[in-house]
């Protein structure tokens, strides 16, 4: 894990669909790289923000804009997102890229915390393991 600029790092997160709307700033962030199951790349981010009511509305932009994304037919495509109480999993495709990044993520209090893994693995299992923190 390294700091990394927490305005540029909560901006890259949101996914790029939906309405571009203003979103509270992370105050604090940390980066890091990891390998998966069978090696897979997979990044972590965390991100703190001001206080809970900050990383909430960050959140829920971020959820917006996943949920916005086409299932298919786009350059960036989300399937199988389920949300659940602050905690989401989902699978976006990158088209011109041709990748598939299953992700999960979770806001507890100030902080918001997203992982994402190269391919398919379980998803419902990465969502359990995030549970942990």
């Amino acid at each position: 894990m390294r700091a990394t600029e927490p305005a540029v790092a909560s901006f890259q997160a949101l996914p790029m669909c939906g309405t571009e709307r203003e979103t509270p700033k992370a105050t604090y962030a940390l980066a890091g790289s990891y390998a998966g199951p069978g090696d897979a790349p997979g990044n972590g981010l965390v991100l703190q923000f001001a206080n809970a009511q900050a990383a909430q509305g960050w959140y829920a932009a971020f959820i917006d804009r996943m949920a916005a994304c086409p299932p298919d037919n786009g350059p960036v495509t989300v399937t199988d997102l389920n949300r659940g109480d602050g905690s989401f999993t989902a699978r976006r495709h990158i088209g011109y890229t041709r990748t598939t990044w299953s992700e999960t993520g979770r806001v507890k209090g100030d902080r918001v915390l997203l992982i994402a893994l190269s391919g398919t693995p379980d998803l419902r299992r990465l969502g359990t393991e995030l549970q942990r923190f």
